[in-house]
């Protein structure tokens, strides 16, 4: 995925990454589109424990069918995790 390899800044008080390859640029918050509101990426909430850090997932079986949808569409691909 291009975007696990992407550069992480700001843009005002939204956090986002920047897709090395495609040159789009995403909230980390919400995946909506910065730089092109055509394009998203999905997102997942995050929490921060002492014990490390969890994502939490959507069940196994529309994971596995969105994922599907993102391999045949064009874009960066992927998806982000944002903050809670």
């Amino acid at each position: 995925m291009v975007l696990s390899r992407g550069l992480l800044g700001s843009q005002g008080n939204e956090p986002k990454v920047a897709c090395p390859l495609h040159k789009k640029t995403f909230s980390l918050r919400s995946g909506k589109g910065l730089s092109d509101p055509a394009y998203s990426i999905r997102t997942f909430p995050v929490e921060v424990r002492s014990d490390g850090l969890f994502v939490k997932l959507p069940p196994a079986a529309e994971w596995v069918t969105k994922r599907e949808n993102v391999a045949k569409g064009h874009g960066c691909g992927g998806g982000g995790a944002r903050a809670s």
